[in-house]
Protein backbone atom coordinates (compact mmCIF):
# COMPACT_ATOMS: atom_id res chain seq x y z
CA UNK A 1 0.00 0.00 0.00
CA UNK A 2 1.45 2.98 -1.58
CA UNK A 3 1.26 5.79 1.48
CA UNK A 4 3.53 8.48 0.27
CA UNK A 5 6.15 9.01 -2.32
CA UNK A 6 8.88 11.56 -3.33
CA UNK A 7 11.68 11.83 -5.93
CA UNK A 8 14.79 13.43 -5.68
CA UNK A 9 16.62 14.65 -8.46
CA UNK A 10 19.81 13.42 -9.24
CA UNK A 11 22.35 14.37 -6.70
CA UNK A 12 25.42 14.21 -8.56
CA UNK A 13 24.47 10.49 -8.76
CA UNK A 14 25.12 9.87 -4.81
CA UNK A 15 21.23 8.75 -3.78
CA UNK A 16 18.37 8.58 -6.25
CA UNK A 17 14.24 8.09 -5.68
CA UNK A 18 13.23 7.91 -2.59
CA UNK A 19 9.99 5.97 -1.94
CA UNK A 20 7.93 5.46 1.37
CA UNK A 21 5.43 2.70 1.53
CA UNK A 22 4.30 -0.34 3.81
CA UNK A 23 5.07 -4.21 3.83
CA UNK A 24 3.37 -6.34 6.38
CA UNK A 25 2.38 -3.65 8.29
CA UNK A 26 5.88 -2.08 8.70
CA UNK A 27 6.39 1.40 7.15
CA UNK A 28 9.31 1.60 5.13
CA UNK A 29 11.04 3.34 2.70
CA UNK A 30 13.36 3.19 0.07
CA UNK A 31 16.36 4.54 -1.64
CA UNK A 32 19.25 4.13 -4.21
CA UNK A 33 22.42 4.29 -3.28
CA UNK A 34 25.25 3.98 -5.76
CA UNK A 35 27.66 1.28 -5.91
CA UNK A 36 31.66 1.25 -6.71
CA UNK A 37 32.19 2.65 -10.12
CA UNK A 38 32.64 1.14 -13.37
CA UNK A 39 35.06 1.06 -15.61
CA UNK A 40 33.90 4.48 -17.34
CA UNK A 41 33.72 7.20 -14.87
CA UNK A 42 30.61 8.36 -16.42
CA UNK A 43 28.04 5.41 -15.65
CA UNK A 44 27.08 5.36 -11.99
CA UNK A 45 24.58 1.65 -11.12
CA UNK A 46 22.71 2.37 -8.03
CA UNK A 47 21.44 -0.61 -6.03
CA UNK A 48 17.86 -0.41 -3.49
CA UNK A 49 18.16 0.38 -0.02
CA UNK A 50 15.18 -0.29 2.10
CA UNK A 51 14.98 1.47 5.70
CA UNK A 52 12.45 0.35 8.36
CA UNK A 53 10.69 2.96 10.34
CA UNK A 54 8.57 1.53 12.68
CA UNK A 55 5.35 -1.22 13.35
CA UNK A 56 2.43 -0.46 12.78
CA UNK A 57 0.87 -0.07 16.49
CA UNK A 58 3.90 1.02 17.47
CA UNK A 59 4.07 4.63 14.69
CA UNK A 60 1.20 6.55 13.12
CA UNK A 61 1.42 6.65 9.10
CA UNK A 62 1.82 10.75 10.02
CA UNK A 63 4.31 9.82 12.16
CA UNK A 64 5.72 7.78 9.71
CA UNK A 65 5.68 10.45 6.99
CA UNK A 66 7.83 12.75 9.21
CA UNK A 67 10.41 10.39 10.62
CA UNK A 68 10.40 9.48 6.76
CA UNK A 69 10.55 13.30 5.57
CA UNK A 70 13.33 14.09 8.17
CA UNK A 71 15.39 11.08 6.77
CA UNK A 72 14.86 12.59 2.91
CA UNK A 73 16.60 16.03 4.27
CA UNK A 74 19.30 14.16 5.12
CA UNK A 75 19.56 12.11 1.79
CA UNK A 76 19.47 16.00 0.17
CA UNK A 77 22.26 16.51 2.09
CA UNK A 78 24.49 13.40 1.03
CA UNK A 79 23.93 11.34 4.62
CA UNK A 80 23.00 8.32 4.55
CA UNK A 81 20.23 6.95 6.79
CA UNK A 82 21.56 3.13 6.96
CA UNK A 83 25.05 3.59 7.02
CA UNK A 84 24.58 5.44 10.61
CA UNK A 85 22.16 2.72 12.09
CA UNK A 86 24.81 0.40 11.08
CA UNK A 87 27.48 2.19 12.57
CA UNK A 88 25.14 2.62 15.22
CA UNK A 89 25.14 -1.27 15.86
CA UNK A 90 28.52 -1.53 15.36
CA UNK A 91 29.17 0.26 18.84
CA UNK A 92 29.95 -2.04 21.66
CA UNK A 93 27.48 -2.31 24.77
CA UNK A 94 29.14 -2.08 28.01
CA UNK A 95 28.27 -6.01 28.66
CA UNK A 96 30.35 -6.32 25.39
CA UNK A 97 33.13 -4.21 26.58
CA UNK A 98 33.36 -6.08 29.86
CA UNK A 99 34.04 -9.31 28.18
CA UNK A 100 36.54 -8.44 26.21
CA UNK A 101 38.36 -6.67 29.31
CA UNK A 102 38.05 -10.05 31.15
CA UNK A 103 39.92 -11.84 28.71
CA UNK A 104 42.62 -9.53 27.64
CA UNK A 105 42.36 -6.45 29.67
CA UNK A 106 42.86 -7.52 33.45
CA UNK A 107 45.80 -10.56 32.84
CA UNK A 108 48.00 -8.05 34.59
CA UNK A 109 46.38 -8.30 37.86
CA UNK A 110 46.39 -11.42 40.52
CA UNK A 111 43.77 -14.28 40.27
CA UNK A 112 42.19 -13.40 43.26
CA UNK A 113 41.33 -10.21 42.17
CA UNK A 114 40.17 -11.57 38.52
CA UNK A 115 38.06 -13.51 39.98
CA UNK A 116 36.19 -10.11 42.29
CA UNK A 117 36.29 -8.35 38.80
CA UNK A 118 34.49 -11.48 37.33
CA UNK A 119 32.43 -11.77 39.71
CA UNK A 120 31.49 -7.60 39.48
CA UNK A 121 30.99 -7.88 35.42
CA UNK A 122 28.28 -10.60 36.45
CA UNK A 123 26.35 -9.74 39.40
CA UNK A 124 26.32 -5.86 39.25
CA UNK A 125 27.75 -3.99 35.75
CA UNK A 126 25.77 -6.43 33.31
CA UNK A 127 22.15 -6.77 34.88
CA UNK A 128 22.17 -3.34 35.41
CA UNK A 129 23.95 -1.40 32.97
CA UNK A 130 25.13 -3.70 30.25
CA UNK A 131 22.97 -3.35 27.63
CA UNK A 132 23.96 0.08 27.34
CA UNK A 133 26.06 1.45 24.27
CA UNK A 134 29.28 2.73 25.85
CA UNK A 135 28.95 6.29 23.66
CA UNK A 136 25.90 6.88 25.60
CA UNK A 137 27.00 6.19 29.18
CA UNK A 138 27.73 9.52 31.15
CA UNK A 139 28.60 10.03 34.72
CA UNK A 140 25.41 10.57 35.60
CA UNK A 141 24.36 7.28 34.89
CA UNK A 142 27.54 5.64 36.60
CA UNK A 143 26.55 7.97 39.55
CA UNK A 144 23.03 6.08 39.56
CA UNK A 145 24.20 2.40 39.05
CA UNK A 146 26.06 2.97 42.19
CA UNK A 147 23.66 4.09 44.25
CA UNK A 148 21.69 1.20 42.82
CA UNK A 149 24.76 -1.84 44.13
CA UNK A 150 24.81 0.40 47.23
CA UNK A 151 21.02 -0.19 47.69
CA UNK A 152 20.77 -3.82 46.69
CA UNK A 153 16.99 -3.22 45.51
CA UNK A 154 17.71 -3.51 41.76
CA UNK A 155 20.12 -6.86 42.33
CA UNK A 156 19.31 -8.92 45.36
CA UNK A 157 18.79 -12.76 44.24
CA UNK A 158 20.26 -16.04 44.71
CA UNK A 159 22.32 -18.31 41.94
CA UNK A 160 23.88 -21.58 40.86
CA UNK A 161 27.51 -21.69 41.70
CA UNK A 162 30.13 -24.13 40.08
CA UNK A 163 30.35 -26.12 43.05
CA UNK A 164 27.58 -28.70 43.49
CA UNK A 165 25.06 -27.60 45.82
CA UNK A 166 26.55 -24.07 45.72
CA UNK A 167 25.20 -21.05 46.16
CA UNK A 168 25.90 -16.98 45.27
CA UNK A 169 23.68 -14.68 47.02
CA UNK A 170 24.26 -11.48 45.57
CA UNK A 171 23.22 -8.62 47.56
CA UNK A 172 24.84 -5.34 47.37
CA UNK A 173 26.23 -3.28 49.60
CA UNK A 174 28.88 -0.30 50.25
CA UNK A 175 31.51 -2.40 49.65
CA UNK A 176 30.45 -4.29 46.72
CA UNK A 177 29.44 -0.47 45.26
CA UNK A 178 33.17 0.16 45.74
CA UNK A 179 34.76 -2.36 44.12
CA UNK A 180 32.84 -2.81 41.00
CA UNK A 181 33.11 1.37 40.85
CA UNK A 182 36.90 0.35 40.56
CA UNK A 183 36.18 -2.32 37.99
CA UNK A 184 34.37 0.17 35.92
CA UNK A 185 37.08 2.63 35.94
CA UNK A 186 39.54 -0.10 34.64
CA UNK A 187 36.94 -1.28 31.87
CA UNK A 188 36.87 2.41 30.95
CA UNK A 189 40.55 3.38 31.14
CA UNK A 190 40.63 -0.17 28.49
CA UNK A 191 38.12 1.12 26.05
CA UNK A 192 40.18 4.48 25.83
CA UNK A 193 43.43 2.56 25.14
CA UNK A 194 41.85 1.13 22.58
CA UNK A 195 40.50 4.38 20.68
CA UNK A 196 36.98 3.43 21.02
CA UNK A 197 35.74 6.48 23.57
CA UNK A 198 37.71 9.72 24.91
CA UNK A 199 37.01 10.21 28.23
CA UNK A 200 36.73 7.96 31.27
CA UNK A 201 33.29 8.55 32.72
CA UNK A 202 33.83 7.15 35.89
CA UNK A 203 36.56 8.99 36.49
CA UNK A 204 36.51 11.38 39.40
CA UNK A 205 33.95 9.77 41.32
CA UNK A 206 32.94 9.75 44.83
CA UNK A 207 33.50 6.19 46.04
CA UNK A 208 30.62 5.41 48.43
CA UNK A 209 31.94 6.04 52.20
CA UNK A 210 32.78 2.85 53.96
CA UNK A 211 33.59 2.57 57.85
CA UNK A 212 34.95 -0.97 57.93
CA UNK A 213 38.74 0.76 58.34
CA UNK A 214 37.34 2.76 61.41
CA UNK A 215 36.45 -0.56 62.87
CA UNK A 216 39.57 -1.84 65.88
CA UNK A 217 39.58 -2.88 69.20
CA UNK A 218 41.63 -0.96 72.21
CA UNK A 219 43.63 -2.72 75.12
CA UNK A 220 40.95 -3.04 76.86
CA UNK A 221 38.43 -4.71 74.29
CA UNK A 222 41.46 -7.48 73.51
CA UNK A 223 41.49 -8.47 77.00
CA UNK A 224 37.56 -9.40 76.29
CA UNK A 225 38.27 -10.63 73.60
CA UNK A 226 40.80 -13.32 75.18
CA UNK A 227 38.51 -14.27 77.05
CA UNK A 228 35.86 -15.02 74.44
CA UNK A 229 39.00 -17.07 72.77
CA UNK A 230 39.22 -19.14 76.21
CA UNK A 231 35.98 -20.11 76.59
CA UNK A 232 35.63 -23.98 76.88
CA UNK A 233 32.58 -23.90 73.88
CA UNK A 234 34.97 -22.07 71.75
CA UNK A 235 38.29 -24.09 72.31
CA UNK A 236 36.46 -27.44 72.03
CA UNK A 237 34.64 -26.28 68.52
CA UNK A 238 36.39 -23.61 66.95
CA UNK A 239 40.17 -23.73 68.45
CA UNK A 240 41.84 -23.95 64.52
CA UNK A 241 39.87 -20.89 64.16
CA UNK A 242 40.68 -19.54 67.53
CA UNK A 243 45.20 -19.79 66.63
CA UNK A 244 44.44 -18.42 62.97
CA UNK A 245 42.67 -15.01 64.76
CA UNK A 246 45.70 -14.88 67.48
CA UNK A 247 47.74 -14.87 64.60
CA UNK A 248 46.51 -12.15 62.73
CA UNK A 249 45.80 -10.51 65.78
CA UNK A 250 49.71 -10.41 67.26
CA UNK A 251 51.16 -10.17 63.87
CA UNK A 252 48.98 -7.70 61.46
CA UNK A 253 48.97 -9.99 58.57
CA UNK A 254 46.46 -9.74 56.50
CA UNK A 255 43.42 -13.12 56.62
CA UNK A 256 44.70 -14.73 53.18
CA UNK A 257 48.41 -14.12 54.78
CA UNK A 258 47.64 -16.33 57.70
CA UNK A 259 45.19 -18.93 55.96
CA UNK A 260 47.49 -19.67 53.03
CA UNK A 261 50.63 -19.95 55.59
CA UNK A 262 52.99 -22.53 54.85
CA UNK A 263 55.64 -23.86 57.27
CA UNK A 264 58.08 -23.55 54.84
CA UNK A 265 57.57 -19.42 54.43
CA UNK A 266 58.61 -19.38 58.63
CA UNK A 267 62.31 -18.23 58.93
CA UNK A 268 62.69 -19.60 62.28
CA UNK A 269 66.49 -18.34 62.80
CA UNK A 270 65.30 -14.47 61.47
CA UNK A 271 62.35 -14.65 63.27
CA UNK A 272 60.05 -13.62 59.93
CA UNK A 273 57.53 -14.45 57.48
CA UNK A 274 59.28 -15.36 53.83
CA UNK A 275 56.01 -14.68 51.23
CA UNK A 276 56.72 -15.54 47.62
CA UNK A 277 52.96 -13.51 46.79
CA UNK A 278 51.28 -11.24 48.53
CA UNK A 279 49.06 -8.03 47.70
CA UNK A 280 51.62 -6.28 46.88
CA UNK A 281 54.65 -8.79 45.86
CA UNK A 282 56.88 -10.83 47.10
CA UNK A 283 57.81 -9.75 50.84
CA UNK A 284 60.15 -10.38 54.26
CA UNK A 285 57.63 -9.69 57.06
CA UNK A 286 59.05 -9.67 60.39
CA UNK A 287 56.94 -10.86 63.19
CA UNK A 288 57.14 -10.51 67.09
CA UNK A 289 58.37 -12.44 70.00
CA UNK A 290 54.91 -13.59 70.95
CA UNK A 291 54.10 -14.54 67.88
CA UNK A 292 56.96 -16.90 67.62
CA UNK A 293 56.15 -18.95 70.31
CA UNK A 294 52.36 -19.05 69.11
CA UNK A 295 53.93 -20.68 66.01
CA UNK A 296 56.17 -23.07 67.50
CA UNK A 297 53.45 -24.61 70.08
CA UNK A 298 51.24 -24.92 67.09
CA UNK A 299 54.33 -27.00 65.22
CA UNK A 300 54.30 -29.03 68.50
CA UNK A 301 50.70 -29.61 68.41
CA UNK A 302 50.39 -30.75 64.78
CA UNK A 303 49.70 -34.89 66.30
CA UNK A 304 50.60 -36.40 63.32
CA UNK A 305 49.37 -34.13 60.89
CA UNK A 306 52.15 -32.98 58.32
CA UNK A 307 50.16 -30.65 55.92
CA UNK A 308 52.41 -28.20 54.38
CA UNK A 309 49.81 -25.34 55.92
CA UNK A 310 49.95 -23.83 59.03
CA UNK A 311 45.85 -24.36 59.41
CA UNK A 312 45.39 -26.74 57.48
CA UNK A 313 41.15 -27.53 55.81
CA UNK A 314 39.24 -28.97 58.60
CA UNK A 315 37.57 -32.03 56.56
CA UNK A 316 39.63 -34.73 56.36
CA UNK A 317 38.86 -35.43 52.25
CA UNK A 318 40.63 -31.80 51.56
CA UNK A 319 43.98 -31.00 51.57
CA UNK A 320 44.13 -26.98 51.07
CA UNK A 321 43.83 -24.58 54.09
CA UNK A 322 41.54 -23.33 56.34
CA UNK A 323 38.49 -21.08 54.90
CA UNK A 324 35.23 -19.35 56.10
CA UNK A 325 37.05 -17.83 58.75
CA UNK A 326 34.69 -14.66 58.89
CA UNK A 327 32.02 -17.48 59.22
CA UNK A 328 33.44 -19.18 62.09
CA UNK A 329 34.72 -15.53 63.77
CA UNK A 330 30.80 -14.98 64.11
CA UNK A 331 29.92 -18.25 65.00
CA UNK A 332 32.24 -17.01 68.24
CA UNK A 333 31.71 -13.57 68.79
CA UNK A 334 27.68 -15.28 68.92
CA UNK A 335 28.85 -17.31 71.80
CA UNK A 336 26.94 -16.87 75.11
CA UNK A 337 27.90 -17.32 78.95
CA UNK A 338 25.73 -19.63 81.36
CA UNK A 339 23.37 -16.50 81.96
CA UNK A 340 22.58 -15.80 78.40
CA UNK A 341 24.50 -12.87 77.44
CA UNK A 342 27.47 -12.47 74.97
CA UNK A 343 30.35 -12.35 76.53
CA UNK A 344 32.06 -9.88 74.21
CA UNK A 345 30.51 -7.48 71.76
CA UNK A 346 31.71 -5.07 69.24
CA UNK A 347 29.56 -3.94 66.53
CA UNK A 348 30.70 -4.34 63.21
CA UNK A 349 33.49 -6.47 64.04
CA UNK A 350 35.58 -9.08 61.45
CA UNK A 351 38.72 -10.26 61.32
CA UNK A 352 40.28 -7.35 59.23
CA UNK A 353 39.63 -5.17 62.19
CA UNK A 354 42.07 -7.27 63.95
CA UNK A 355 44.86 -6.06 61.65
CA UNK A 356 43.52 -2.39 62.30
CA UNK A 357 43.66 -3.01 65.67
CA UNK A 358 47.18 -4.16 65.33
CA UNK A 359 48.57 -0.70 63.75
CA UNK A 360 46.42 1.15 66.57
CA UNK A 361 47.76 -0.59 69.08
CA UNK A 362 51.40 0.30 67.51
CA UNK A 363 50.75 4.05 66.81
CA UNK A 364 49.43 3.77 70.42
CA UNK A 365 52.63 3.16 71.35
CA UNK A 366 54.80 5.45 69.49
CA UNK A 367 55.90 3.98 66.44
CA UNK A 368 55.74 6.05 63.07
CA UNK A 369 53.54 4.78 60.13
CA UNK A 370 56.71 3.87 58.71
CA UNK A 371 57.70 1.33 61.12
CA UNK A 372 53.74 0.40 61.69
CA UNK A 373 53.34 0.51 57.61
CA UNK A 374 56.17 -2.17 57.57
CA UNK A 375 55.11 -4.21 59.97
CA UNK A 376 51.65 -4.82 58.17
CA UNK A 377 53.49 -4.93 54.61
CA UNK A 378 51.64 -1.63 52.93
CA UNK A 379 53.31 -1.25 49.65
CA UNK A 380 56.94 0.75 49.61
CA UNK A 381 56.36 2.72 46.31
CA UNK A 382 57.80 6.32 47.52
CA UNK A 383 59.15 4.99 50.88
CA UNK A 384 62.45 4.58 51.00
CA UNK A 385 62.74 3.62 54.70
CA UNK A 386 59.82 0.99 54.44
CA UNK A 387 61.83 -0.41 51.21
CA UNK A 388 64.82 -1.03 52.90
CA UNK A 389 62.63 -2.99 56.07
CA UNK A 390 60.99 -4.64 53.75
CA UNK A 391 63.84 -6.26 51.87
CA UNK A 392 65.34 -7.33 54.97
CA UNK A 393 65.06 -8.10 58.38
CA UNK A 394 65.79 -4.95 60.51
CA UNK A 395 66.71 -4.78 64.16
CA UNK A 396 64.78 -1.93 64.80
CA UNK A 397 61.50 -3.58 63.30
CA UNK A 398 61.55 -6.49 64.90
CA UNK A 399 62.28 -4.41 68.61
CA UNK A 400 58.84 -2.79 67.43
CA UNK A 401 57.10 -6.34 66.36
CA UNK A 402 58.30 -7.68 69.69
CA UNK A 403 56.99 -4.88 72.02
CA UNK A 404 53.72 -4.84 70.48
CA UNK A 405 52.65 -8.69 70.08
CA UNK A 406 53.92 -8.82 73.74
CA UNK A 407 51.74 -6.21 74.61
CA UNK A 408 49.00 -8.28 72.48
CA UNK A 409 49.69 -11.86 73.95
CA UNK A 410 49.76 -10.23 77.75
CA UNK A 411 46.12 -8.94 77.06
CA UNK A 412 44.89 -11.61 75.56
CA UNK A 413 46.11 -13.65 78.35
CA UNK A 414 44.65 -11.51 80.80
CA UNK A 415 42.26 -13.15 83.27
CA UNK A 416 39.34 -11.75 85.41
Amino acid sequence: MIMDANRCRNNGGKIKIVLLFMIRKTPRMKYRRPRAKTPKPQIINTYNIYLTLGRVGKITPDQARNLARQKFADIQYGKDPTSQRQQDKNILTLAELCLWYLREGNGHKKPKTRLQDTSAVNHHIIPLIGGLPITEITRGRIELFVRDVESGEKIQRREKSKNPRGVVAVRGGVAAATSTLGVLGCVFQFAIKHELIERNPAHGIKRPANNIKDIFIDYDEICALGRLFANPKVQTFHKIAVDALKLILMTGCRKSEILTLKWDYIDWENQCFRFPDTKTGKQTRPFGIAALRHLQNLYNQRNGDYSPYVFPATKESKDGHLVALLKMFKMILATKDDSGNLIFYKKGLENHALRHSFASLAADMGYSDLITGALLGHSSRGRGITARYTHAVDKSLLAAADAVSTKIETALNTKG
